[in-house]
């Protein structure tokens, strides 16, 4: 498995193990509450306070472009790129305009 693939991997599998221990055991919820979400809270507001703006706004925003048009511009790239992969691609050089002369070929384009 890819590297790059396994951090997101891990940070889903953990945020999924969370999720079913705050949901099945009062004392693991409790524990949250009081000792990890004031402090992720604190960081995440002096963070923010930085700003004239509302960042959460912002960060809706982004998401809701990111589903408009990063989406539909990843499929039409996908597309394209599978269109051209399927497509010889054909190059001209020197060289095989100097070979194809010296053979008496009529065609200077190679397919790579």
């Amino acid at each position: 498995m890819k590297k790059r693939y396994l951090i997101p991997i891990i940070i889903s599998i953990l945020m999924l193990v969370i999720n079913v221990a705050a949901r099945f055991s009062r004392t693991f919820s409790d524990f949250y509450v009081e000792q990890i979400f004031p402090r992720i809270s604190t960081i995440l507001s002096h963070f923010s306070g930085l700003f004239p703006f509302s960042v959460g706004e912002v960060m809706i925003i982004l998401g809701i472009l990111l589903v408009v048009i990063g989406i539909p511009l990843f499929l039409i790239l996908l597309i394209v790129k599978r269109i051209h992969a399927e497509k010889p691609q054909v190059h001209f050089s020197a060289l095989s305009c100097g070979y194809c002369a010296m053979c008496g070929q009529r065609k200077p384009l190679t397919a790579l």
